[in-house]
C-alpha cells in the first residue's frame, strides 16, 4: 500500500474540509483509508468525546460508542496518542486549527514534529482573512455549512449546524452585516492565521493557497482528486447580497492597517 498520510494546518472557513476531501478521494481505494476532520480542537471535534480508536493492526478506526472525558488535557493526550501510535502505512487525512491563545499548554510544534516522525506530511492552507471572516459570519447567522451534492439526486443540500442534519439549499438573503460581530470573527481568524504562519515557518512545509489550491497541489506533488461532493457554500457574490458592503470594506481596511496585516483582499 502506498503511504498517503497528510495533516492540513488551517483555520476556520479556510476551505480545509474541501482540501481534506480531495486528498482523501485521491487514496480512497487504499484499504483502511480514513479522514478524521478537525482532529484536535474539542470545540470543533466534539464535546470531549473521542470516537476513534486503534484496531489490532494499529489502524485508526471509528467507534460507535464515543469515550468521554472531563478534562481537556486528558482528551488531548488520548487523541494525540492515537495518531502517534497509528500504523505508518495507513492512509490518513485530517485537519488541525492551531489556537494557542485558547490552549496555551498544548505545544502544537511538538505535536507536528511527532507527526512527521510517524510519516505524516504537513501542509499549510492559506485563505484571505476578509473571505474567511465573511464566510464565518454567514455560517454563524444561517447555521449552515458545507454545501454537498449527491451526483444522482436533487436538490443540493447544506449541512446545518443548528439541525445537525442535511437540509435543502436556500439562497442567501440581502443582509446588513453587524460590523462589530464581523470584526470579532475576523480577529479569531487573524489569531489562527498568526499561529498557522508561525508553525509553517518552523516546519518548513508547503503553503497551499485556497484560490489556486489545485495548481499548488500539483506544484508540490500533493495527490488530490478534484471531484468531490463538496461545493462552494454560497454561490452569491458578497457584493450583491451584503447591503453595507462598502462599510464592511472600510472596516476591513481599518483593521488590517491597525494590526499591520499584509492581507489585502482588494489589491
Amino acid at each position: 500500500m502506498s503511504e498517503n498520510r497528510w495533516c492540513i494546518i488551517a483555520g476556520t472557513r479556510s476551505g480545509s474540509t474541501w482540501l481534506e476531501e480531495m486528498m482523501w478521494n485521491a487514496s480512497k481505494n487504499n484499504p483502511g483509508n480514513i479522514k478524521l476532520g478537525e482532529f484536535i480542537l474539542p470545540r470543533i471535534a466534539g464535546n470531549f468525546d473521542l470516537n476513534y480508536s486503534l484496531d489490532s493492526d494499529n489502524n485508526i478506526i471509528e467507534t460507535n460508542i464515543p469515550e468521554s472525558f472531563d478534562s481537556v488535557k486528558d482528551f488531548f493526550i488520548k487523541r494525540c496518542n492515537i495518531l502517534y501510535n497509528s500504523n505508518t502505512k495507513q492512509s490518513v487525512a485530517f485537519r488541525v486549527f492551531p489556537q494557542t491563545w485558547e490552549y496555551p499548554e498544548f505545544s502544537y510544534l511538538d505535536f507536528f514534529k511527532k507527526l512527521e516522525d510517524r510519516k505524516f506530511k504537513i501542509i499549510s492552507l492559506n485563505r484571505n482573512l476578509f473571505d474567511r471572516a465573511t464566510s464565518g459570519y454567514f455560517m454563524e447567522h444561517t447555521k449552515k455549512i458545507h454545501r454537498r451534492i449527491d451526483w444522482q439526486t436533487e436538490p443540493k443540500q447544506f449541512y446545518s449546524t443548528m439541525d445537525n442534519a442535511f437540509v435543502n439549499v436556500e439562497p442567501l438573503q440581502k443582509t446588513y452585516i453587524d460590523i462589530a460581530d464581523w470584526s470579532r470573527i475576523f480577529l479569531m481568524c487573524f489569531y489562527e492565521d498568526n499561529d498557522r504562519r508561525a508553525l509553517t515557518d518552523q516546519l518548513n512545509c508547503p503553503v497551499i493557497n485556497y484560490n489556486r489550491a489545485l495548481l499548488d497541489c500539483i506544484k508540490y506533488k500533493i495527490p488530490v482528486y478534484p471531484k468531490t461532493s463538496l461545493l462552494k457554500t454560497y454561490e452569491e457574490e458578497y457584493e450583491s447580497i451584503i447591503e453595507n458592503y462598502e462599510e464592511l470594506k472600510e472596516a476591513y481596511f481599518e483593521i488590517i492597517q491597525s494590526l499591520e496585516i499584509i492581507d489585502d483582499k482588494f489589491k
